[in-house]
């Protein structure tokens, strides 16, 4: 068995791996009667009543920000599931490595399962938990189409400080010298089925967070 010498923390791979319509109020209108100079009875008035304004109707644009944050939501929270599936399954030496592909998208569909192979050949085992500390958005492209192909663009702060990563025979793979805290940038596609998967990413050793 061929056991890796040079390995990042896992918890970069899965970059590399690793808005309320205004309410309206109706205003009180009325109108009171005159007194007569001589007046035989007591002068009348007619109630106040309130016209209620119609309720206005969302734009275009109300719907687009709201689709776009409810996306955005969506990509964050699919990118959080994933990290901790990848610690999930890193304990138990990356065996079960299928059950991460539906979360990967683009060329990682192609790249991806060699490197989950070659984890799970080389026996390595991790500890420890993973944890997205912020995720703030880059860039978000919405489908031109309409019909929920969004792209966006995030820059994941992760802190790894808790991973540890040993070989069978209890060596760690660790490079002592990469962060505990980076910025992961990571590409999330919208797919037809509604999913959201990562299609890309860098994890940056020189932006720490």
């Amino acid at each position: 068995m061929t056991t890796p010498t040079r390995l990042p923390r896992r918890t970069t791979a899965p970059a590399t791996w690793a808005l309320i319509l205004t309410a309206t109020t109706g205003l009180l209108t009325g109108c009171t009667a005159t007194s007569t100079p001589v007046a035989t009875t007591p002068p009348t008035t007619t109630a106040a009543t309130a016209t209620p304004e119609p309720t206005p109707t969302p734009d275009a644009a109300q719907i687009a920000r709201e689709l776009e944050d409810t996306n955005i939501a969506a990509a964050k929270a699919t990118y959080v599931d994933l990290v901790a599936l990848v610690d999930q399954i890193g304990k138990d030496t990356m065996a079960d490595w299928e059950r991460i592909m539906p979360f990967i998208g683009g060329d990682l569909i192609s790249s991806m399962p060699t490197y989950f192979q070659d984890y799970e050949t080389a026996g390595v085992r991790a500890t420890g938990d993973t944890k997205v500390v912020s995720q703030d958005v880059v860039e978000y492209i919405p489908d031109p189409n309409g019909s929920g192909h969004e792209r966006m663009t995030l820059d994941a702060c992760v802190d790894s400080s808790a991973i540890e990563m040993f070989t069978p025979d209890g060596v760690s793979v660790l490079e002592s010298d990469w962060p505990e805290r980076l910025i992961n940038t990571i590409t999330m596609q919208h797919q037809d089925d509604g999913r959201w998967t990562l299609d890309s990413g860098l994890a940056d050793a020189d932006r720490p967070c």
